[in-house]
């Protein structure tokens, strides 16, 4: 048909509109296709229509009806075309016979299966940065995905939620290797008040008169505490000086007040001669 349009040059639409002015003409154009139709092909079916260009009565009759539902001769852009999922080839591996199996599955499902796939092979470069240490919101601005990519994987992989913990424990060590590598070194204010409230405690001071000597207040002892191994050795053997102290209970007591670090504090003139 496509040849003839082309040698007549005349349109398709124009050649079956004709056929509601002329009924008998249409019977002449549906007896010559049926005569110059290719046998070797199987008539009859949406593929000869769709694929071999056959434009007899019995392949026009499919098109109305459009393509049947499950069929896999030939599927949607992107998904395997004519071969089952995985899931359908095991069931037609354990029933026993060379035959396809029963259930053929519907377009949807082929769909479905194509998207976890898809999903499981865009999820390895974000498990990859996970593993090295990287962030989950790191490793989704590099891979440039966000948090809905992240929950439709969830949905669509069963397995992936697994393959996330495994990531993100191997890369437990990284990450706090590079958060300790970003703390930033104590400033020389820091290092005085921490020194003057040590010394204001071994003294023999209350802490709370040793904070207003270093210049800082209770919040800033307890978070320099906390990430400074040599200030904690110091301020327990200075607090263990002195039964009135009660080091543990003062340091709960002060966890929640604002941690700013203090001020510098000049050098006494005593203290420079």
């Amino acid at each position: 048909m496509n040849d003839v349009h082309a040698a007549l040059g005349v349109k398709q639409q124009r050649i079956h509109s004709f056929r509601a002015h002329d009924p008998q003409w249409g019977v002449l154009v549906d007896a010559a296709l049926m005569d110059g139709r290719d046998e070797s092909l199987t008539h009859g079916k949406y593929s000869t229509y769709r694929f071999h260009g056959c434009r007899c009565p019995e392949c026009r009759a499919t098109k109305k009806g459009g393509k049947p539902r499950g069929q896999i001769t030939r599927q949607r852009r992107g998904l395997v075309r004519g071969r089952l999922p995985r899931q359908g080839r095991e069931s037609a591996a354990a029933s026993g016979k060379g035959d396809a199996p029963d259930v053929v599955p519907t377009a949807r499902e082929l769909y479905h299966a194509y998207q976890a796939t898809r999903a499981r092979k865009e999820s390895l470069p974000f498990l990859a940065l996970l593993e090295q240490g990287e962030t989950v919101k790191g490793a989704l601005e590099e891979v440039k995905r966000n948090q809905y990519w992240l929950a439709s994987t969830r949905r669509r992989v069963p397995e992936f939620e697994k393959q996330l913990k495994e990531a993100y424990e191997k890369g437990a060590y990284e990450r706090r290797r590079r958060r300790a590598a970003l703390v930033p070194a104590p400033s020389s204010a820091e290092q005085r008040a921490a020194h003057l409230f040590v010394a204001a405690v071994a003294s023999g001071k209350s802490l709370t008169e040793a904070c207003k000597a270093a210049g800082a207040n209770g919040g800033w002892v307890v978070r320099t505490y906390r990430k400074n191994e040599e200030f904690r050795q110091a301020l327990t053997a200075a607090a263990a000086m002195h039964k009135q102290v009660d080091l543990t209970t003062w340091l709960k007591r002060n966890a929640s007040k604002n941690q700013f670090i203090p001020k510098p504090i000049p050098p006494r003139e005593d203290s420079v001669r």
